[in-house]
């Protein structure tokens, strides 16, 4: 037999808090194809309550593509990038980032390779 003598709140405490950003881990663009491309990342969460993801996106050295046999490059730039905020249950949150190339000219064609820094910020509530 089991006897609550006082009135209490009862209080658990758990940690289950998660998140996963996932990120694409290349972006092929194909030759003179000017048209943005996905760059997407998928928001996963279940934070704690008035806790939030902020998630960033940025090219590397200016959106410089470089290919080691030629000093010619191209010049990608990011389109949605800019900090967004996700409150505390996400599922499969999808952001709208692109990235565009939109000159290929006056440089010979071959693989260009250039990065770009996906960024997660956990602010707590």
């Amino acid at each position: 037999m089991f006897r609550l003598r006082q009135r209490q709140p009862i209080r658990i405490t758990t940690d289950p808090e998660h998140y996963t950003v996932t990120i694409p881990a290349e972006i092929s663009v194909a030759w003179n194809d000017t048209a943005a491309q996905n760059a997407s990342y998928t928001v996963d969460s279940q934070l704690n309550l008035g806790a939030k993801l902020k998630v960033s996106v940025a090219a590397n050295n200016d959106g410089k593509m470089t290919n080691g046999a030629t000093d010619k490059f191209l010049t990608f730039t990011v389109a949605g990038g800019e900090a967004t905020e996700y409150p505390e249950i996400n599922n499969a949150a999808q952001s709208a980032t692109t990235v565009t190339i939109a000159d290929f000219s006056g440089v010979p064609i071959a693989m260009y390779t250039g990065t770009m820094t996906y960024t997660v910020e956990y602010v707590f509530g």
